[in-house]
């Protein structure tokens, strides 16, 4: 934005993001980086007198040889009456008519024109599973600038509660979130676009909590990629008191507390699960663990994959920074929704042994009463209006 001595501004755009902008001191020029969702990065000059976007030089040229795949946004309104906006990737060769497996991808509300930003996608490498068939949702959630009642449950929820019970913090966040995901799947299931049988969601870190919420509460997902969280489990209290306190209204053992933690703890609902979940985890934390070991008590396939640090001694970091861990989490991911949605086994040599393992896990799934039985619905997020 240009700022006139007048006070008259100018906006300048591109239709993708411009990004690490550097200025001449007399503003009058600047360098930045122009990307988009399928838009490869590449240097641009900034005339800022004009607004004027002139090419300088491309980041790879390997990838301005690929023919961009479509791409859309989508804003919608939930059933609480609360906007969000998704981004839609087509799946290369998209035929109109032809409904295609889904994979959602999400980590709060940074969603937005980035060729390839680490800290939403992850090891989620959405352009790949746009050419593997799929369509891609890179899904926000509901901006809580939008409503003062969302800013008060956000605040309410970072300084141990206040004015917004523990119930109302649960449904104004993560369910009023579910609820977003919800209606997009059923528009693009509308649109003839999405076959609602196979659909998947990926999250990381923060996504990671509304992935395992998603798929211990409703029946939306077929399979889910859940990266290095575990908040929201009871072993995780002790970090983290202030928010469970807001949350679940006190902690684990408190018996005012306990409904709360076995209506909305994920690993206190692994037999409602309806979709199987992989998590790929940096370090071996309890809270992992615990979901982990619930979900497979309840006969849910459940893949626990432990991504080594440098030495036998150290961690991988919650962000991967090894490449070969990075390249073998993004081939997971890769392989598991293409098992679990469309049925198609590992190819990798590391997954072709994880696939024998999957393929158990399927056969006693289903063999399960619980591969049958339908999830109960949410406990306090029922469909209805905003409050």
């Amino acid at each position: 934005m240009r700022i006139e001595r007048s006070g008259r501004l100018r906006r300048i755009e591109a239709p993708e993001s411009l990004t690490h902008c550097t200025f001449l001191p007399s503003l009058t020029e600047g360098i930045c980086i122009r990307e988009g969702i399928v838009t490869p990065p590449q240097f641009v000059r900034v005339t800022t007198r004009d607004g004027r976007i002139r090419p300088l030089q491309s980041l790879s040229a390997a990838h301005d040889l690929i023919t961009p795949i479509r791409a859309r946004t989508r804003d919608i309104v939930n059933a609480f009456g609360f906007r969000a906006r998704n981004h839609i990737l087509f799946p290369r060769g998209y035929v109109k008519g032809r409904r295609y497996p889904a994979i959602l991808v999400t980590h709060s509300t940074d969603a937005d024109e980035r060729f390839g930003a680490p800290d939403f996608q992850w090891h989620y490498p959405v352009q790949l599973f746009a050419e593997r068939g799929y369509v891609v949702i890179l899904a926000n959630e509901p901006d809580i600038s939008q409503s003062a009642v969302l800013e008060q449950a956000d605040a309410d929820r970072n300084i141990c509660g206040g004015g917004t019970s523990p119930v109302q913090i649960r449904r104004l966040g993560w369910f009023n979130q579910i609820e977003s995901f919800r209606s997009i799947i059923d528009a693009l299931v509308s649109d003839g676009l999405v076959d609602a049988d196979r659909v998947g969601i990926a999250g990381y870190s923060y996504g990671s909590q509304i992935a395992n919420v998603a798929v211990t509460q409703t029946t939306l997902f077929k399979a889910a990629s859940s990266g290095d969280g575990g908040f929201l489990e009871p072993t995780s209290y002790r970090t983290h008191r202030c928010a469970y306190k807001a949350i679940y209204g006190g902690p684990p053992g408190d018996p005012t507390a306990q409904a709360s933690y076995a209506a909305f703890a994920p690993s206190y609902r692994g037999q409602f699960a309806q979709a199987p979940i992989l998590q790929q985890i940096a370090s071996p934390r309890e809270t992992m663990v615990d979901l982990h070991q619930a979900l497979r008590e309840a006969s849910v396939p459940s893949q626990l994959t432990l991504y080594p640090g440098e030495t036998i001694a150290s961690d991988e970091t919650h962000f991967f920074h090894i490449p070969s861990n990075q390249m073998a989490a993004m081939t997971e991911n890769m392989e598991w929704f293409d098992y679990w949605l469309k049925e198609v086994p590992p190819a990798s040599d590391v997954g072709i042994e994880r696939g024998k393992a999957w393929q158990a896990m399927r056969a006693t799934w289903r063999d399960s009463a619980i591969g049958r039985r339908a999830s109960s619905q949410p406990t306090d997020a029922p469909n209805s209006p905003r409050p």
